[in-house]
């Protein structure tokens, strides 16, 4: 049995060509994988519900004139808002890490947007708190998020409100709230000088 000397040559360009395949096909696998993964985090981010948020004095006004039955009359009880912001009720107050109650049974809670992460391990009456005010003094904090699971000990809430003390942007309000749930109606106003 004679064999033959393999041809130099010949290996040399074969050995070659099958490298070239070889990164060919490992390159398309880490094309489709990356492909695969940014189209996995697309549709998570357009699964995640954007806030419906609405300017307090337009939703009234156009609720009480019933003009139309869409989203923005959706279910609220305007004359409870009404009351709720603009009377005086027993109400939390939770600044810098110290609660405050006055009258029995609130139901209202004024914070700010930095105390909300300290809401869960603070000992206050929350079970008939039914509109929660978050103030927001600048821009450095409108740049934190609102994470509405924060809010979930507080069984009776049906109302954020947020209260900016600085111009902004109505297109930037939506994107504080996080984790947006539909069972709280969200509202805001700008108040610069504004006694509301």
């Amino acid at each position: 049995m004679d064999k033959k000397a393999p041809n130099l040559f010949y290996n040399l360009i074969n050995i070659g060509l099958q490298n070239k395949i070889f990164y060919k096909q490992e390159s398309l696998l880490l094309l489709i994988f990356l492909i695969s993964c940014f189209s996995m985090s697309a549709q998570q981010i357009e699964t995640e519900k954007s806030a419906e948020v609405f300017e307090l004095k337009s939703y009234i006004s156009s609720a009480n004139k019933k003009a139309s039955q869409s989203k923005l009359t959706r279910n609220i009880n305007t004359q409870n808002l009404e009351n709720l912001i603009y009377q005086t009720q027993p109400s939390v107050y939770f600044y810098n890490g110290e609660v405050k109650t006055y009258g029995e049974t609130p139901k209202k809670l004024f914070t700010e947007i930095t105390s909300i992460g300290k809401l869960d391990q603070t000992a206050m009456l929350k079970n008939n708190i039914e509109i929660i005010t978050i103030n927001i003094n600048n821009e450095s904090q409108a740049n934190q998020y609102i994470d509405t699971n924060s809010f979930s000990s507080f069984k009776n809430l049906k109302y954020i409100y947020l209260v900016f003390n600085f111009p902004i942007s109505q297109t930037k309000i939506p994107n504080i709230i996080r984790n947006y749930n539909d069972k709280y109606s969200v509202f805001y106003n700008i108040s610069i000088g504004d006694s509301n």
